[in-house]
């Protein structure tokens, strides 16, 4: 039996362009023809693009007489089989200069739709040109599917806009999307934060260093439309995308500009349109999004994967994989238990940030955004409930670079809400569990209101990472030590107990001393684990108040001694 071998070669390794309108398909298609040809006779010719609309190749199909041509949908097909294709655009000239199809033509289309179709890959259009002139199946409705002219029409007019430093409002694009066919607010919406994601690209990517990159973020971020308009899903979900500037550093911070020099992925679970991705190349991006619009849109820029499965659920089949992994999971109320381990998580935006790290490497870096501010009570822990289960849980298993309470009202309404959030970086998985989050700091623990507050705090955070000082070779419970020998030297909770004499010799290598209750007693140099420190003191004053002031009195009186 004969053996089948497939392959298929190209005459160069380089895309050969982008197509986003029917006349770059007809200019593209035109200069493909010979000089004369193009009147001389009917010729069929497809273009094969992947995800991003990007042309992988072009085949000359075949050639007919003057009035006449043939295609065969099975090796148009099958071509795009072989060169991994998710779409097409197919196109045939018609020497007359007649630019209306024939019934032909449109029985051709619909085939050959439908059979892509099973394949799933997609006819973009049909073009009809001439010499001067071209007929779109798609502009002219004739595809019976939504064009992605439109769409991409739309996205590049709005990015054309930002780029020329152009005002609108909501009113203004709404009628702009109009002219292009597109009625549903939602849709010019997303679109139009699709195009913000395309200009903040390239201002990521630009000339300058990253200070320079992010200013320019940052006056896009205020020239840009409030994105207000919200559906009933987005307001139950709180489907809220991330500001184009906080987007950009938590890439830096996660070193996803340089994953196509060092190599590697990044991963983004709930990516939205994709506002998360702008700092790094898209095919070094696997992302995926549950919303079919936005999913769409995200298929239009050129990931390495586009998923759609549920962020809530364990992503099995890529645990620990990717190097970086940048996340801004619903905002919202809504609840879904799960355990992690001793822990039990239950906010919806917690449970999917951790779903997300789950996918991290052990060297990797995550970058992750979730709703609220950090409280503290007056011990300086975190205020019990969800998030002190939720932060103990992630210092116990992550090296927390850094949590940031980010004033919403100033950075975070022009996409359409005020709602205060917090950006928490994270470098690496720890070999074991150990430790619990970190007590308040009045140095650090500040709410960030400006812009250039954030990108210091992200560089700092970053300095952090390089110089290793976030990562002192002392063990969790020394560091929370330090921590809450510097809170007490800047509060008042000191003053609550009698002021016990210092210790020589402790430093930040040893556990504070336990310091007994009994004036009698000989002193062991025993220690308390710093973590029980403060609750211990307060527990033996309590007790001390209770019985009178004298506990060697108390317990010699229980205990029925003749004496202390």
């Amino acid at each position: 039996m004969p053996e089948l071998e497939v392959s298929y070669k190209t005459t160069s390794k380089q895309f050969l362009g982008r197509v986003t309108t029917s006349k770059e398909s007809a200019d593209f298609i035109r200069g493909l023809f010979n000089e004369g040809e193009i009147e001389l006779q009917e010729q069929f010719i497809v273009l094969y693009l992947n995800q991003a609309n990007k042309i992988i190749g072009y085949y000359k199909h075949s050639k007919g007489s003057i009035n006449a041509t043939v295609a065969d949908i099975r090796i148009v097909l099958g071509t795009a089989l072989k060169c991994l294709a998710t779409s097409i655009v197919v196109s045939h000239n018609h020497p007359s200069g007649n630019l209306h199809p024939s019934a032909a033509d449109k029985v051709l289309t619909e085939n050959l739709k439908q059979s892509a179709a099973l394949m799933n890959i997609k006819l973009l259009d049909h073009v009809i040109i001439t010499k001067d002139g071209q007929t779109s199946f798609a502009d002219e409705g004739l595809l019976g599917i939504k064009t992605y002219d439109q769409h991409t029409a739309f996205v590049q007019k709005v990015t054309e806009a930002l780029e020329q430093k152009t005002k609108h409002n909501k009113l203004s694009l709404e009628k702009l999307a109009q002219t292009f066919g597109i009625t549903d607010k939602t849709e010019v919406k997303e679109l139009t934060e699709l195009a913000i994601i395309k200009t903040a690209r390239i201002l990521a990517h630009s000339a300058g260093n990253v200070k320079e990159r992010f200013d320019k973020i940052v006056e896009l971020y205020h020239a840009q439309v409030n994105l207000s308009h919200r559906t009933s899903q987005s307001i139950l979900l709180q489907q809220y995308s991330t500001p184009a500037p906080i987007g950009y550093l938590a890439g830096i911070f996660c070193e996803v500009d340089k994953l196509k020099e060092k190599g590697g992925y990044a991963f983004e679970p709930s990516a939205g349109n994709g506002l998360l991705t702008i700092a790094g190349e898209p095919e070094r991006f696997y992302v995926n999004e549950l919303d079919n619009f936005r999913n769409q849109n995200l298929k239009t820029q050129g990931f390495a994967n586009v998923w759609n499965r549920d962020a809530t659920q364990a992503f099995f089949d890529v645990q620990g994989n990717f190097n970086a992994v940048i996340t801004n999971p619903p905002f919202g109320t809504a609840e879904k238990k799960v355990m992690y381990d001793t822990y039990s998580i239950k906010p919806l935006e917690h449970v999917m940030a951790l779903r997300a790290l789950d996918c991290m490497a052990q060297d990797g870096k995550a970058a992750i955004i979730i709703g609220g501010h950090t409280n503290w009570d007056d011990k300086g822990r975190i205020q019990a409930g969800k998030n002190r289960i939720f932060f103990n849980y992630l210092y116990s298993r992550y090296h927390v670079c850094d949590v940031i309470n980010i004033n919403g009202a100033k950075l975070y309404s022009r996409q359409g809400t005020s709602f205060d959030v917090r950006l928490i970086l994270i470098n690496g998985r720890k070999l074991k569990p150990e430790g619990a989050a970190s007590l308040f700091n009045p140095l650090k623990d500040v709410e960030v209101k400006t812009f250039d507050e954030l990108f210091n705090r992200v560089m700092d955070a970053m300095d952090a990472v390089t110089n290793n000082t976030f990562m002192k070779p002392t063990n969790t419970l020394e560091r929370e030590a330090i921590e809450l020998q510097k809170l007490f030297t800047t509060t008042e909770l000191i003053s609550r107990f009698d002021n016990p004499p210092p210790q020589e010799g402790l430093g930040e290598a040893l556990n504070p001393p336990y310091q007994p209750a009994c004036e009698s007693s000989v002193v062991l140099n025993t220690q308390v684990p710093d973590s029980m420190a403060f609750e211990t003191r307060t527990a033996i004053q309590s007790i001390k108040e209770a019985v009178g002031g004298d506990i060697d009195n108390f317990v010699r009186h229980r205990l029925k001694y003749p004496n202390k």
